[in-house]
Formats: structure tokens, sequence, C-alpha cells
């Protein structure tokens, strides 16, 4: 088995002087450093072109971060909710002004695909000359094996990142990742790869290209995932110590309690904190869901 090696060639604002092929990595220098594009070519220089050129006039993704910032924190949908969800918070970014989301994909008109009324050369263009570009590293890995190799490998580095960092794309297609199109369809577990050397990266990325494996492997847990959830721990917690059975799994005794005291024209406010010892906001919940299936015939 070969044995390969990781190379820094600058970054994106230089220009490279690499004519070789193989896969290449795209790394943000956030805190910390993050791969933020995976692709193969078989002219390292004139990729780089190509992808420089691209950000230059609005025809790749881009996100807002400022310095010192972990661009997976955009990047990640981690705790968005389900696959719909995950389209609504990239939605969501690209409104905030923290996400231009565009493809390589030929268009008559360079547009935010997720918020038309976005300006590239008005709210972007100066922010990628003088930052984004700057802090884009290219680390190269030369190949000189078969194409199926090629693309394995680079296939397998996206879907470990992409499934490690729960990464997504505002397109609904299969294989559509902001690290890159998967364009490997078959068997990855077939191809083994052996490094000499690594990106700079963090020990869990590192660890990650070491064993490429294809499941989740890591606990990664976005900053702003880990505020979201001890803010609702604590919400429960205070809960609690006013109502018993605030934010537990309702059961069927509960939902005939709740029924009939709809159906008797019982407010709410009393069903919550004399008959079920929940919070208002759970009983109106509930009373929203079970309307879908009973009629209630009542006032609250």
């Amino acid at each position: 088995m070969p044995f390969y090696n990781w190379k820094y060639n600058g970054t994106l604002e230089e220009n490279m002087s690499d004519f070789q092929s193989g896969v290449y990595l795209l790394i943000f220098k956030s805190n910390p450093k993050r791969i933020v594009y995976v692709g193969t070519s078989n002219c390292f220089k004139r990729r780089m072109i190509q992808h420089k050129t691209g950000y230059m006039e609005g025809n790749r993704t881009i996100w807002r971060v400022s310095k010192g910032d972990d661009i997976y924190e955009l990047m990640s949908y981690q705790g968005a909710g389900g696959k719909a969800s995950k389209f609504k918070y990239y939605a969501s970014l690209a409104k905030r002004g923290l996400l231009w989301a565009h493809t390589t994909l030929e268009k008559e008109e360079i547009i935010n695909d997720l918020n038309k009324k976005d300006n590239f050369k008005n709210n972007w263009q100066e922010y990628v000359t003088n930052f984004y570009i700057k802090n884009i590293e290219i680390w190269t890995c030369s190949m000189s094996d078969d194409e199926d190799r090629i693309l394995a490998l680079e296939s397998k580095i996206q879907r470990t990142f992409q499934n490690n960092f729960f990464i997504g794309s505002h397109i609904n297609a299969n294989g559509m990742s902001f690290l890159g199109k998967i364009e490997f369809t078959g068997d990855l577990s077939n191809f083994e790869y052996n490094f000499l050397s690594f990106p700079d990266l963090d020990k869990k990325s590192i660890m990650l290209l070491t064993e490429l494996p294809d499941k989740k492997v890591i606990d990664f847990k976005k900053k702003s995932y880990c505020l979201k959830q001890e803010l609702k721990l604590r919400k429960i917690q205070e809960a609690r110590i006013k109502h018993q059975f605030a934010y537990t799994k309702w059961d069927n005794k509960e939902n005939d309690i709740l029924y009939s005291c709809c159906k008797l024209g019982i407010e709410v406010e009393i069903i919550a904190h004399e008959y079920l010892q929940r919070t208002i906001e759970e009983v109106k919940n509930r009373i929203n869901y079970l309307s879908k299936f009973y009629d209630f015939n009542n006032n609250t």
C-alpha cells in the first residue's frame, strides 16, 4: 500500500506553482482550523486559480466569520432538528448575512440562492478580498493512482467530516455537501490510505484523517448547541421546582385528564397547576397536538 503526504501550498490569495494532481483541501484558518472544501484536480495550480476567481466573483459558498471564530459553528447544522430544519437553518444564516450560498453551476446571474435580496458586490466582495481568501490555506496530496482511488479518497474525507461535524448543504440532492459534491459511488470500504504527514488541523480532525471511518466517531458539540442545551436543561430544572411533572413524557392517563378538563371548560391555568402539575406552555402545546385527533370543543 502506498504512503501519501499532505503538503502546505500557501493561501488562496497567493499564486501557487504546484502543477501536480491528486486530492486537495481548502482549510480555513479559524479557531481551530477547519476543512471547508475537498476536491480533486489534475493540475493543482489551475484549480486554485479557478477557486480564487470563483470566490472573488461570488461563484462559491462563503461564510462570514470574525477572526478567532470557529467556522464550523456556522457550517454545522447540529441542533437544527430534522432534515427540513437543516435547510431552514442555512436559510436563516443567509438572511442574517452570514452565508453566501452559491454553487459552481453556471448561472446567468450571481445570486445568493438562499437570499435573493443579497448583493455580492455591496455586501461580500470587500470581505472576500480583504479577509476570506487570505485565510484559506491550500493543502495538497499528490497522487499518481487511478481515478477511482483518487475520487475515493476525496469522498471518504467528505463523508467522514460531513458525518462527524454535521455539515450539510443548501441543495436537497443526494451527495451534496458544503465540503463538495460526493462523486464516488462505489464501496469506499475497499480503499485504505496511509499518510506520512498531515495538514495543520486539530487533534480530532487528524484522527479522522488517520482512520477515515464511515461512521461518526468523535464527540463534536457546537458552542451554540451546548449553550442551547444548557438553557433547555435550566428551564426544565426551574419548571420542576413548581411543577412535578414538567417536561416529562405524556402518558394516556394525563391525556384523558386533559381531554375531560377541556370538555368541562376548565381554564388552562387550572388544568396545568392543579390537575397535571405541568407548565401552561406544555398544556397549550398538548391541546394543540391532540386537537388534530380529538374535538375538544372548549374555549381554551
